[in-house]
């Protein structure tokens, strides 16, 4: 109850809007033959991080986020992040919002969409994938995106990737509640 009065539905999306775990995942890795877009991309994941919570979704956010001991030996360093991600995948978020940039090698991205999609597929009713418009997605992640009802998205710029991201986001919010 708010003031008296039962809450109403659209005061309930924005309080449940402000504690769904939002998991944004896009490429920022650090990858020697990618080292130039690094900042661009996670830059761009930034801003677009900032955006979602400022648009109230106080939960937002990248895997790098969650602060964790990083592994002492270089050769576990791939291992530790690969679980990393699978377990804030599976575990923590509620919507799943997959980005793939055209500055980046979206490599690592792919593979926890693939984990997503085979590990867990009941988090497809919750997930959404935002590609730039020059990104080409090769037929068997389009299959997969057709297949789990996936929401997509093409954007071309900032402007109509937090446009659509928050879009989609808020359309996920309706199968949280």
């Amino acid at each position: 109850m708010i003031c008296g009065r039962p809450m109403r539905f659209r005061d309930y999306l924005n309080t449940r809007k402000k504690t769904a775990r939002l998991l944004i995942l896009g490429d920022y890795s650090e990858s020697p033959a990618y080292k130039g877009s690094k900042h661009i991309c996670l830059n761009t994941l930034r801003h677009l991080h900032t955006h979602l919570q400022e648009k109230g979704f106080t939960e937002a956010h990248l895997v790098m986020d969650f602060i964790d001991e990083e592994p002492s030996m270089d050769e576990l360093k791939d291992l530790h992040f690969l679980k990393k991600s699978e377990y804030y995948i599976r575990h923590w978020a509620e919507i799943l919002l997959f980005i793939l940039l055209s500055e980046g090698d979206n490599q690592s991205v792919i593979r926890e969409w693939s984990y997503m999609v085979t590990a867990c597929p009941y988090k497809c009713k919750n997930a959404a994938i935002l590609i730039h418009e020059d990104v080409k997605v090769r037929s068997l992640i389009r299959g997969d995106i057709r297949g789990h009802r996936i929401a997509y998205k093409e954007f071309v710029d900032m402007d109509s990737l937090l446009k659509s991201a928050y879009t989609l986001c808020h359309d996920k919010l309706y199968n949280l509640v």
